[in-house]
Formats: structure tokens, sequence, C-alpha cells
């Protein structure tokens, strides 16, 4: 009997480490988001009665702990007839919450030859808030998700 009571609490003890080291694990592969920057190209097509092709590069920056910024250039080919140019930068506070990040847009800098308009880019860019996660994928690829499908992946360049 004591046997089996010793073998109880060694399993226990063996449990209970293992979940420390996993939840460890967890919270130290966390991405440190002050000056964080990484980079994606964004190329998709759509088909909603007209035929939409969009190439954007983006640059994401945490410049602090508070603040952000997309920098956004490329195209959009809403049609034959119509191609947009888009330049600009959005700037936004952040506040982490747990592991989702809370953004607020702040302004949106347009320069003066960004022809795109707001509801041609992707959701993300435009909304006035959005909450996303940011996980690690290895040693320079981020994937920037949130609660319903991935954004995007971004690089990191050292």
């Amino acid at each position: 009997m004591r046997v089996i009571k010793l073998f109880s609490a060694l399993f226990l003890v063996v449990i209970t480490v293992s979940g420390i080291v996993m939840i460890y694990s967890v919270w130290s592969s966390s991405v440190n988001l002050n000056g964080f920057e990484c980079k994606a190209v964004i190329s998709s097509s759509e088909v909603n009665g007209k035929k939409s092709y969009k190439s954007l590069k983006l640059s994401m920056l945490f410049k602090d702990s508070q603040h952000g910024l997309f920098n956004i250039y490329g195209f959009i080919d809403a049609s034959a007839h119509e191609t947009y140019k888009v330049t600009r930068i959005i700037n936004f506070n952040y506040t982490l919450n747990g592991h989702r990040i809370d953004t607020t847009q702040i302004s949106t800098d347009k320069y003066n030859n960004d022809t795109a308009p707001d509801e041609s880019l992707p959701e993300f860019l435009t909304s006035k808030s959005a909450v996303f996660k940011i996980d690690k994928l290895n040693d320079v690829d981020y994937i920037i998700y949130d609660d319903v499908s991935p954004a995007f992946i971004c690089r990191v360049h050292e």
C-alpha cells in the first residue's frame, strides 16, 4: 500500500513539474514588441462581381511599449480600367492583454500619390480598432492572426 501511495505522489510531482515547464516555455516564447519590426508582402485576388488584385508591401513596427505603425505601399488593380496606388502610414496605439494585442488607430498619413479608397484595403489595416496575436514560427518568420484566421506572415530582418 505504501508503494502505491509513493508511486502516486511521485507521479503527481512529475505531472506538476511537466506542467510548469510547459507553461514556462509558452511564456518565454512570447514576442517582445518594444522595437519589434517585421515586413510582409500581401498578394491576393478576389472575385466579387469584379476581379481585384492586390499587391502590398507592409512593414509593421512597434516603436515602443504603446505606439506602432504600419507602413504600406503597393497597388490595387480593381478592374481593367482602375488601378490604385497605395502609399500610406497608419499610426496606432496598442496595449497587451495577455497574449492579445489590442490596437486603436490614431491617424493615417497618405502621400499625395495614394489614390486607393480605404475600403479597397484589407480590413485589419482600415479598422479603427483591431485585436490580433503574433506567434513566432521560426527564427525570422512570425504569423499575425486574429480569432478567425491568419492576416499575414512577416519576416524580421536583422
